[in-house]
């Protein structure tokens, strides 16, 4: 996604330069293995991200909102492994009736939602099985 990455001011009564950068958005996942053995050892890095519209950045460019879990774990060969931990709690306003009545016939609420990612992962070794 590109974003505004920096401002400069070349001198007095010219016109401010932009540059653009490149940042990457969405889910992001790096996984390391290790084997040590039987075993397998595992590097994980987990990103989720976004771009928020906001009026409070320069420019009004977008503002990233990242989560993210960085972890080692040790597996045995044919196992499971469940990772939790990237909680996101948003409040929400919610407007209910049909839009085009008056205000005073509508209810307005707010809801909060908590989300939460779990990653699954089985983990199996692949190839020589003389290990």
């Amino acid at each position: 996604m590109p974003v505004l990455g920096s401002v400069a001011y070349p001198g007095q009564g010219t016109t401010p330069v932009s540059s653009i950068e490149y940042r990457d958005s969405g889910v992001i996942l790096d996984l390391q293995p290790q084997v040590r053995g039987k075993a397998i050892e595992l590097a994980v890095k987990q990103e989720i991200s976004n771009f928020s519209a906001t009026t409070t950045g320069v420019n009004n460019t977008p503002t990233l909102t990242k989560r993210a879990i960085d972890t080692t774990l040790v597996a045995n060969d044919g196992e499971t492994v469940i990772l939790g931990g990237l909680v996101e709690e948003k409040d929400t306003d919610v407007d209910s009736g049909p839009s085009f009545f008056p205000d005073f016939l509508r209810s307005k609420s707010k809801a909060k939602n908590k989300i939460e990612i779990l990653l699954v992962l089985n983990v199996k070794l692949v190839g020589n099985s003389n290990i």
